[in-house]
């Protein structure tokens, strides 16, 4: 099974095979001088990422960012397995998310309402993460990676109103992480709020031009702009 493609010089894709299903939650390592981790998957993949970033030549004392783009157990799961593999990441949140990395029983009870515990057992739950690696990130704050690389935070309220996105300015890459709007038709009509945060990050979001995937098996709109 091969878990990482490498889209360019700067930006490579993990694969990070959630509950052993390929294409399901990807992984985004953008390196230059610095290196950064977007999104990391459930805790029942921090054995595989470390794999591929060891596979880039990213060793422990070599990862300087991760860089969930909302804090569920998809996307986030494997952040404090990972904080206590690389120690000089650090870790950025939007202001909204810090909550649900402070409490992590918070995060896991809703997970537990919405998919039940056996299916939570399999994600697995996060480890603990030092406050003191956890800051927040702001509204078009700029992360300098060197090498002329810059990655941009765009808050992207719709999915979960802690969502963002990150975007890759010498490249054209947005990395949303998932889709800026609510799944289904049940929760934009119950929530018509939700609807309008996300219409407004889509438009915000288009502005920038270029889109990257959500998924691994979307990887090619790296490469085409789509």
């Amino acid at each position: 099974m091969q878990f990482l493609t490498r889209i360019n010089e700067p930006t490579a894709i993990i694969d990070t095979e959630a509950l052993h299903e390929p294409l399901t939650v990807a992984a985004y390592v953008i390196s230059g001088k610095e290196n950064a981790l977007i999104d990391m998957g459930h805790r029942s993949s921090a054995e595989i990422v470390p794999k591929e970033l060891a596979a880039l030549g990213i060793g422990k004392e070599d990862l300087n960012y991760l860089l969930p783009t909302r804090v569920h157990l998809d996307h986030f799961g494997s952040c404090g397995a990972l904080a206590n593999l690389y120690p000089a990441a650090s870790v950025l949140v939007k202001p909204r998310g810090g909550p649900h990395v402070s409490d992590r029983a918070r995060l896991v009870a809703g997970a537990m309402d919405l998919f039940g515990e056996e299916l939570v057992k399999r994600f697995g739950t996060p480890d603990p993460i030092d406050p003191k690696r956890v800051r927040a990130v702001s509204d078009d704050e700029e992360i300098a990676l060197g090498n002329g690389l810059t990655l941009r935070a765009i808050w992207t309220p719709g999915h979960v109103p802690h969502h963002l996105c990150y975007f890759l300015r010498t490249a054209g890459h947005c990395l949303p992480g998932m889709r800026l709007e609510p799944n289904t038709r049940l929760f934009r009509f119950l929530f018509p709020q939700v609807r309008r945060r996300a219409s407004t990050s889509r438009k915000r979001w288009r502005l920038l031009i270029v889109s990257g995937p959500s998924h691994p098996r979307d990887s090619a709109a790296l490469t085409s702009g789509s």
